[in-house]
């Protein structure tokens, strides 16, 4: 029986695994051979997370991890609200404490990985629906202006983590307020085409900023032009990851 059980976990495992390899690594390393040609950066860049595709490596690596410890959070509560804690004091104090190791984007996975375990252990967690939301409100607004506040009179490194993680967790005890919303067919369709924006997006914003008519409106126009520039490659992104989603191969290279 043990063995039975432990044979169906690894199973799980590895196609778990295998998909988010298919949906995350396997644009990473085609976009990442791609840029390492166009754009002549060396070839073991691709292992340390080359150019904006870092988060992609990173984000296979905290699905992969939190996989592994899921079966804590299946367990007592007393044990989640104990990850918490820990991820709440990693957070604060990691300006502190740096890990050095830019090999497989182990620096930037130890940095993000509490963010990613506490959303893992809010997912968890049943929370009372509160229609008025005032506290919820409160503290996105209260924490916002505190973070700038902060970050005008001396950029105080840990008391900004900390509001910055009470800001995300406001936002997101707000929001589940409103899980029977339907979303619009746009707005699935721009959920479904995320990861593909963020892969194509940087890539444009380099060749357009290589521009010469570009260039000059980012010298004389340097407030409108970067709101200009968001919504364009934003929806020319999404035009072209949608294009691409049609193909049965091009698919791939937008996850």
């Amino acid at each position: 029986m043990a063995i039975r059980e432990f044979g169906g976990g690894y199973e799980k495992l590895v196609k778990f695994t295998k998909d988010k390899f298919l949906r995350v690594m396997l644009p990473y390393f085609i976009v990442g051979i791609i840029i390492v040609i166009v754009q002549k950066e060396p070839v073991r860049s691709l292992f340390y997370g080359i150019s904006h595709l870092w988060f992609l490596m990173t984000i296979f690596e905290c699905y992969l991890f939190g996989r592994i410890i899921d079966f804590v959070l299946r367990t007592d509560y007393k044990w989640r609200i104990f990850l918490l804690l820990i991820c709440c004091l990693v957070i604060i104090f990691q300006g502190k404490f740096t890990v050095n190791m830019w090999g497989l984007t182990i620096k930037q996975f130890c940095q993000y990985f509490p963010f990613y375990l506490i959303g893992m252990i809010f997912g968890t967690m049943s929370f009372k629906k509160n229609k008025s939301s005032y506290y919820e409100c409160a503290g996105m607004i209260c924490s916002l202006l505190l973070m700038i506040a902060i970050a005008c009179i001396n950029k105080s490194d840990g008391p900004l983590r900390f509001l910055g993680l009470l800001f995300c967790c406001s936002v997101f005890l707000f929001l589940r307020n409103f899980s029977g919303i339907t979303l619009s067919s746009s707005m699935k369709s721009l959920d479904k085409c995320s990861m593909g924006i963020y892969i194509v997006h940087h890539i444009l914003i380099q060749e357009m900023n290589g521009i010469d008519c570009f260039r000059a409106l980012m010298t004389e126009h340097y407030i409108l032009y970067p709101l200009m520039q968001f919504f364009v490659i934003t929806l020319v992104s999404w035009y072209i990851v949608v294009l691409l989603k049609k193909n049965s191969f091009a698919k791939y290279v937008v996850g």
